[in-house]
């Protein structure tokens, strides 16, 4: 609306409703001097009405905002660009509307950008000068026929010329690209400003100031580009000076030429030229330094300008004379092994100076001999992070805190001091008002001043501290079990001096990741990609965000691999970083509900609109990469997920899978029935009543495939064994399944009856994939044979035998009436027939049911101790009934007994049968079918959950596949573990001997059904084709390793480490005081002061929180006494206290031998996969031996991150069958 009288009434409305909040507003200032267009609106967003605005008014003199009103002051809080003249016009077309009011104008941080009573200056130079060649522009001069004091318009051009000019005045003297273009445009703006043609000109300025705004936003900070290249420099700062001093003259003289023009220009403003120095002399060092150093004997440590004869000792200390070191390398794999005791003994000869150096650089010397350039490089980043902390200063945890509370006071003197800015450019124009500015951009050069030396003070603290760690009990100490390439070290010491936070996590993914030498190879550019706020497109993250984001990608790659690193740049130059949530996952409540949401954004984008395999359009690229890299997925990172969704692409990439794959996805039908659109419309997001159709049937089955099969909190572990099988070792097999079941709703087994697919599976869960493992469980309960029936039929028929005197009563009766001479005849004659209807009824009562596979229903915890949910039910045919109650058994028998001796329910021969099935007889008889122990009852009402691994493999894989014994039950007493993990393993090898499969399904009777692994390369060594070669092959690749790990003495500060990670955290976290003083107590004696074997520190740690473990015993012992219904005698009270006890020591034992397996890495041997998993990580069943005593023991090992655990010597004591 135009602000004039006409306007009075509305704007009224729209005054009262900002002074109660904020009104999204838009005002035009039109082409006359009284015209000026506003429009307000509660809800719509102020962009999109300042451009309803400025079509209104007609004039680019348009801006938006918030409005709220305080008295008579009118606040427009801007969101758009500020306009000339914007308080003297707003003023006068407000009163004009009769509302005369005080304008304010403030920027979107609250800061005054005009008001009423403020003075305008007049514009003294709106000329551009720049080097010579740019062109000079003038403010225009009055046209005659139209003096600029008759047109504002022109005037408000000019204004808005005047305030571009700085501006670009400022990208020329930067060396901007293109700022000379937009001097030539000021001037033929001044041209057309002075002839008139206001409308030209205001349309070309409009362009002018986007451009200027995105050249700003395009110039590099001086300073952080400065901080940047002294950075890069300092990498190789070192070798330069060692060009220097000691190359030949004329590359000598060329280092020093190039050391001085780059510190000369670094200092300056030309970052151009200082930069293009710096390449100049990086690709002289990498191609000059080689050379130097290519006859040059290795030290194997790092080199200084200490004295040379310090480093000769050092190096015949060391490493000693060439013959020497080429024995001790033929000896041992690494000469280090001799280093210590060199050294201890050149010391007890009076070596003072080499003493003193080794006290200095001792652990650079120890890293040299695994890694001499990266300890090379490590010793000048010590000494440059030295120089910023201004000593040789010890790094504690007070010293980085300290750190850090600086950078927070600097970064808030900082803030205070740009508030102090703002406030002074707010003051009204004039003396006053440009002190106090010149004061405060003073105060904030040198609160910025501060600032970043806070910040490299704090970097400089934790970039030694971390390479300190890392040298000596981290992944560049020589002793590590994680051995890196050359490179790798190298490319770590660099991260630790750019950026120590995102290095810190690189080194962690080293630890951790799967992937550890393409963590460290992508380090450099993911710090770069940081640095530069990952932009694309005009856009960038804020710092914060760009760390958090660095983080979450290296730690994400490090268990991917490398296609998640080649794939990352041309995601990030997509710009789809900045698109929030594109796999519509945000509002998953579940991980599995999560991963549906990502897997089914994926397997959409890989079909075409035909249902055909599209994996290279763009489409497919987006959506990939969104799935792999986008913030949003990063939040709940799935490793096992991505990894799968990779393996599966590339494997459909194949042409002759992908011609299998489309012939499944065009043969898949139309979902018709109940159960196949409501596990579609579930899988792939909609409503229970929407429409479905093949082409969601298309899109569920490639989300699906996109996974794989992990057990859930279901204990159908029978199930998922060959269910997984299936999916890893021929993939379009399951997928024809998933295909199968999704449109028919039905699942067809090549080895069992056809049934009516599972739909009710675990909120969250891939319907198709839950589908096919719960049907599979309910297809093998069906067999003609199957076990389930067999044993219902033989409880059933044991009730049945009980029947024989009801089913005859009455005709003995009849019988009993006649002579005695005829009575035995016709007694004969009543049993045979007797026999004859209890056999029918036996055949009536085993046809009358069937069995499906529930895993809603919470049952108990099953064997493997992985679940509790899921369990057969027993269901009647006809009419169709679940039996879930002993009533409901009881009224099912009673009705099948009826019908099948021909008895009307209401005749009185009815009453016998009916009480009889409802007898304590009949009932006993089922449920005591197979022993009168409790552990033994039968119930049909509330039937077993698992236990038929082996015919679930036969249903899936072969009927004529069979149970077969590896190794026998433990016996009693079980023998000593390592010697029963080792029967176990020759068990496998034995059974496993020439089996081409990648997989074979195996048992833990009565605990787990799983997948042994015959072929992992890990058992390559063990494999023979006798027991005796294999037992041998045993012995020599783990019983003999084991025991030298046993044997080994790990370094003190290994020792201390492991010991103080396992003790001090729970001191930390204590809260029953007389516990903690044993813990700190235990820590204190036992702490290791030397090395020890693995044995020897576990006697430590037993030693330390032993103390502290029977004092929890006792509490928790006396709160089980007093929970007791019964009363617990002294005797009963001490068992369960030595109970508790040993159990927390074994649960501390277990812990550090965690730890002890990671550091001595002993040969490990994947023997099965668990099933157990999830798009998280997956877990596998190795042996491996013990630390602590050498002996093989049974692990599980998750990966990622790829971490030990004992399994338990329960599973080893189980028999152990193959299904082969």
């Amino acid at each position: 609306m135009k602000l004039d009288k006409s306007a009075t009434k509305e704007l009224k409305g729209f005054i009262t409703i900002a002074k109660n909040r904020e009104l999204p507003f838009g005002i035009c200032f039109g082409k006359k001097p009284d015209d000026c267009f506003f429009i307000a609106h509660k809800t719509r967003a102020p962009e999109k009405i300042g451009k309803e605005v400025k079509t209104e008014g007609g004039t680019p003199l348009f801006t938006f905002g918030l409005m709220t009103v305080e008295g008579k002051d009118f606040i427009f809080t801007l969101e758009g660009k500020m306009l000339p003249g914007f308080v003297k016009k707003a003023k006068k077309a407000f009163k004009n509307a009769g509302l005369p009011a005080k304008i304010i104008v403030k920027d979107a941080d609250g800061g005054v950008l005009e008001e009423d009573g403020d003075e305008e200056e007049d514009v003294q130079d709106t000329g551009v000068s720049g080097d010579g060649e740019t062109p000079e522009v003038q403010s225009p001069e009055p046209s005659s026929a139209a003096p600029a004091a008759e047109d504002p318009l022109k005037s408000e051009l000019a204004e808005r010329m005047a305030t571009l000019v700085p501006q670009v005045k400022d990208l020329i003297a930067k060396k901007q690209a293109g700022a000379d273009k937009l001097a030539n445009a000021l001037k033929s703006i001044g041209k057309e400003i002075s002839g008139g043609g206001y409308e030209k000109a205001a349309g070309l300025l409009e362009k002018v100031e986007k451009a200027v705004d995105a050249m700003t936003a395009s110039v590099p900070n001086v300073d952080e580009l400065r901080e940047s290249l002294k950075r890069e420099y300092a990498s190789f700062a070192h070798q330069l000076s060692e060009l220097k001093d000691k190359a030949e003259k004329g590359v000598a003289d060329k280092s020093a030429k190039l050391e001085k023009m780059f510190e000369s220009l670094v200092d300056g403003e030309d970052m151009k030229k200082a930069a293009s120095v710096l390449a100049l002399a990086k690709d002289f060092v990498s191609k000059e330094f080689d050379k130097l150093t290519a006859n040059a004997p290795s030290d194997g440590a790092p080199q200084t300008d200490e004295d040379e004869g310090i480093f000769s000792r050092i190096k015949e200390a060391i490493v000693g004379k060439p013959k020497e070191t080429e024995q001790a390398e033929e000896d041992e794999p690494s000469v280090f092994t001799s280093i210590l005791g060199r050294i201890e003994t050149a010391i007890s000869e009076g070596i003072d100076d080499v003493k003193e150096f080794l006290k200095d650089k001792g652990d650079l010397i120890k890293m040299a001999s695994a890694y001499p350039e990266a300890a090379l490089a490590a010793n000048a980043a010590i000494e440059a992070f030295d120089e910023t902390l201004g000593s040789d200063l010890e790094i504690t945890p007070e010293v980085l805190e300290k750190a850090a509370t600086d950078v927070a006071t600097a970064n808030a003197t900082v803030k205070d001091a740009k508030k102090a800015l703002k406030d002074a450019n707010a003051m009204k124009k004039g003396g006053r008002r440009n002190k106090a500015v010149k004061a405060a951009l003073k105060a904030l050069a040198e609160a910025e001043a501060a600032h970043r030396k806070a910040v490299e003070y704090e970097k400089a603290a934790k970039g030694k501290k971390l390479l300190e760690t890392e040298m000596v009990t981290g992944a560049l100490a020589p002793d590590s079990n994680r051995k890196l390439s050359q490179s790798a070290a190298l490319e770590l010491v660099k991260g630790a001096s750019r950026d120590p936070d995102l290095t810190t996590t690189a080194f962690d993914s080293v630890r951790d990741g799967q992937f550890p030498e393409d963590v460290a190879k992508n380090l450099g550019k993911m710090i770069d990609l940081k640095e530069g706020g990952f932009a694309a497109n005009g856009k960038k993250s804020s710092p914060a965000a760009s760390a958090d984001y660095a983080n979450k990608l290296l730690k994400m790659g490090g268990n991917v691999g490398p296609e998640y690193f080649e794939r990352l740049d041309g995601y990030i130059t997509s710009g789809r970083q900045f698109i929030n949530d594109p796999t519509g996952e945000g509002s998953s409540k579940t991980f599995g509900e999560l991963e549906q949401h990502r897997t089914m954004a994926v397997g959409k984008a890989l079909l075409d609109e035909n249902g055909n395999l599209a994996l290279e359009t763009a489409a497919a690229n987006n959506a990939i990469g969104d799935a792999l890299f986008n913030p949003t997925v990063l939040r709940n990172a799935r490793p096992a997920l991505t990894s799968n969704m990779l393996e599966t692409i590339e494997f459909l990439k194949k042409p002759e899978n992908a011609t299998e794959a489309n012939r499944i996805l065009q043969g898949a039908e139309e979902p018709d029935n109940d159960a196949s659109k409501s596990i579609v419309r579930r899988a792939t997001g909609k409503g229970k009543t929407d429409d479905v159709g093949k082409n969601d049937v298309q899109d569920a089955v490639m989300a699906t495939m996109l996974k794989s099969i992990d057990q859930g909190p279901v204990g159908s572990c029978f199930a998922t064994a060959p269910s997984r099988r299936l999916r890893e070792t021929d993939p379009l097999a399951a997928m024809s399944f998933y295909a199968q079941i999704a449109g028919t709703g039905k699942f067809k087994p090549p080895f069992g009856p056809e049934v009516q697919a599972v739909t009710n599976t675990q909120p969250g869960d891939d319907p198709i994939m839950r589908s096919f493992e719960y049907s599979l469980a309910t297809s093998t309960a069906q067999r003609a044979n199957s076990n389930n029936k067999r044993v219902v039929e033989s409880a059933n028929n044991a009730g049945i035998d009980t029947l024989g005197a009801a089913i005859k009563s009455k005709n003995l009766e009849e019988i009993a009436k006649l002579p005695e001479d005829q009575q035995a005849e016709k007694i004969a004659e009543e049993n045979a027939a007797a026999t004859v209807r209890l056999a029918k009824l036996k055949a009536d009562a085993a046809a009358a049911f069937t069995f499906v596979y529930d895993p809603l229903d919470e049952f108990k915890t099953s064997a493997d101790g992985r679940s509790k949910f899921g369990h057969y039910i027993l269901v009647r045919i006809s009419p169709e009934k679940q039996i879930k109650t002993k009533q409901e058994f009881i009224d099912a028998m009673t009705e099948i007994a009826l019908a099948s001796l021909g008895i009307d329910k209401d005749d009185a021969e009815a009453e016998a049968i009916k009480d009889h099935v409802k007898s304590d007889a009949f009932i006993d008889a089922v449920t005591k079918v197979f022993g009168n122990d409790e552990k033994d009852a039968y119930l049909p009402w509330s039937l077993a959950g698992g236990g038929q691994t082996g015919e679930a493999t036969q249903t899936l894989h072969g009927a004529t596949l069979m149970q077969q014994q590896m190794t026998a039950e433990a016996g009693k007493p079980p023998p000593d573990e390592g010697d029963r993990t080792k029967e176990v393993l020759m068990g496998l090898l034995g059974g496993m001997s020439g089996k081409a499969a990648q997989m074979i399904t195996i048992r833990t009777v009565g605990q787990h059904g799983f997948n042994a692994l015959p072929n992992n390369s890990s058992l390559d060594e063990l494999k023979g084709d006798t027991p005796e070669e294999r037992e041998q092959n045993i012995q020599d690749h783990m019983i003999e390793p084991g025991e030298k790990i046993r044997d080994t003495k790990i370094s003190e500060e290994r020792v201390v480490k492991m010991f103080t990670d396992l003790i001090q955290p729970q001191i930390d976290k204590e809260t029953d005081e007389d516990i903690k003083r044993l813990l700190v107590a235990g820590f204190n004696a036992q702490k290791p002061t030397g090395g020890m074997t693995p044995a020897e520190l576990d006697k430590a740690v037993r030693a330390a929180l032993g103390p502290a473990n029977d004092k929890r015993a006792e509490k928790e012992a006396d709160e089980w006494k007093a929970k007791q219904s019964d009363p617990v005698s002294d005797d009963d009270l001490d068992k369960k206290k030595t109970e508790l006890a040993e159990e927390k020591n074994d649960k501390s034992s277990n812990r550090l031998a965690s730890h002890l397996v990671e550091f001595c890495a002993p040969p490990e041997f994947m023997i099965a996969d668990s099933n157990w998993g999830s798009g998280a990580d997956h877990t596998y069943f190795v042996i491996a031996p013990d630390p602590a005593t050498g002996k093989p023991l049974l692990w599980t090992k998750t990966i990622p991150p790829g971490k030990l655990q004992k399994a338990g010597r329960d599973w080893v004591d189980h028999e152990w069958a193959m299904i082969d």
